[in-house]
């Protein structure tokens, strides 16, 4: 079957699939609730506070908890995007609290990713109009391991973070009125990581290097490795059960991820909270045209089809 019948009957049948929903499934699907998000916030959270107090008192093992720390930094990234679709917490304004303090510890600007959130699921694997399509997926293994590096994805960062720093913010997916108080952001958290710096260098202390910009460097392979899966050799168009990949990973991976393995579920319905995709997935399932038995399976696959150079 070529791509392009493959991403006709796909939104053909994703079309059909909302169709079914009742109201009441619908209902059932979007509730949303605050102790689900609490509870994993809070599982998130104690492990963190537990490497940094193995990190602080230099513990024997205090370098793996580096890179602990760092995988569970880059993780707020999910907690991030599902507060961005307010669908983490059923209160408003703690979905727009936790997703300014992650994107602090990301340094990726909330309202600016919204916009551009907001514009990759309404032109998903459009070649012309995915603002996610902007960096080209790697063609060669050398590509592969510049990308998987995250230098690509901090040297974006800084970029916009100077950009909004200067009022330069340009981006098509940010409405004209808007990009005023996207740069305004920008320079709030520009003066906080200051403040930071400031703070250390006066105080002789290098615990910010190793409890943030340490682990942040180490966890970033982790997170591009995760987020290359989700669309890369997906149909292109905006077909939602052809353009993204659902990865079958374990328990412990869904959790630390919000379920956001389940990709395709939340494409076909973004106001599902990540509490409900599992279920959402299932009704779904036989339909889903693009999936991998794990991160590993979809690198490995990926790998061997790039070219040597």
């Amino acid at each position: 079957m070529s791509s392009t019948t493959s991403s006709t009957n796909a939104r053909s049948d994703y079309q059909h699939f909302l169709g079914t929903l009742t109201a009441q499934d619908r209902r059932y699907l979007t509730a949303r609730t605050n102790w689900h998000a609490g509870l994993r916030l809070s599982s998130v959270v104690a492990l963190q506070l537990f490497c940094v107090v193995v990190i602080v008192n230099r513990f024997y093992f205090w370098p793996a908890a580096v890179v602990a720390l760092g995988i569970l930094l880059v993780c707020l990234f999910h907690l991030m995007h599902e507060c961005t679709h307010a669908t983490a917490f059923r209160s408003r304004r703690l979905n727009h609290s936790v997703a300014g303090i992650c994107g602090l510890l990301l340094l990726l600007p909330p309202r600016w990713f919204r916009y551009f959130h907001f514009a990759h699921h309404r032109y998903t694997q459009d070649p012309l109009r995915d603002p996610e399509l902007a960096i080209a997926k790697p063609k060669t293994r050398i590509q592969w391991a510049y990308h998987v590096s995250g230098l690509g994805i901090w040297l974006a960062s800084y970029k916009l973070l100077f950009n909004g720093m200067f009022n330069r913010i340009k981006d098509e997916f940010v409405p004209e009125a808007s990009r005023s108080a996207v740069c305004r952001e920008i320079r709030i958290m520009l003066t906080v990581y200051a403040l930071v710096f400031v703070i250390s260098l006066v105080s002789g202390s290098f615990l910010v290097f190793w409890l943030w910009i340490i682990p942040g460097i180490i966890g970033q392979p982790f997170l591009r490795l995760y987020l290359l899966a989700e669309h890369a050799d997906c149909d292109t168009g905006n077909n939602m059960f052809g353009n993204t990949r659902t990865v079958l990973t374990n328990p412990f991976i869904r959790w630390f991820t919000w379920n956001m393995p389940f990709h395709t579920a939340h494409h076909v319905y973004p106001a599902v909270p990540f509490y409900r995709l599992p279920e959402m997935n299932s009704r779904i399932e036989k339909a889903i045209v693009h999936s991998s038995d794990g991160y590993v399976e979809f690198n490995q696959r990926f790998i061997d089809r790039l070219g040597r150079s």
